[in-house]
């Protein structure tokens, strides 16, 4: 399958489709695999925020652990972790915006 171009971060939430892992019944199941969304933007529409989180992994496990998060968002220097469940972000250097 080949990977699209986005013009913008926008375009990402409609390029989304839930991932059902193979042998599963369950079409909730979510992969543990973390895509970038945006480099330097950080959510603006967040759930929940998260301080001291060491890293992004950890930050990408606090929203798997989550059911309602969609997106996060890492910034290194505060270690902050903030959870979404849309990607609308604005530019926020530093920072990093996942899917989950």
């Amino acid at each position: 399958m080949g990977e699209a171009v986005l013009s913008t971060p926008m375009e990402f939430s409609q390029l989304i489709s839930p991932l059902v892992l193979e042998n599963t019944t369950s079409v909730s199941k979510r992969s543990a695999v973390y895509r970038l969304v945006a480099r330097d933007r950080a959510l603006t529409d967040t759930h929940s925020s998260h301080p001291d989180v060491r890293s992004v992994i950890r930050c990408g496990h606090i929203c798997f652990e989550d059911e309602s998060c969609k997106f996060f968002t890492y910034i290194k220097r505060t270690r902050m972790c903030l959870l979404g469940q849309r990607s609308t972000t604005e530019i926020h250097h530093e920072a990093a915006t996942f899917t989950c």
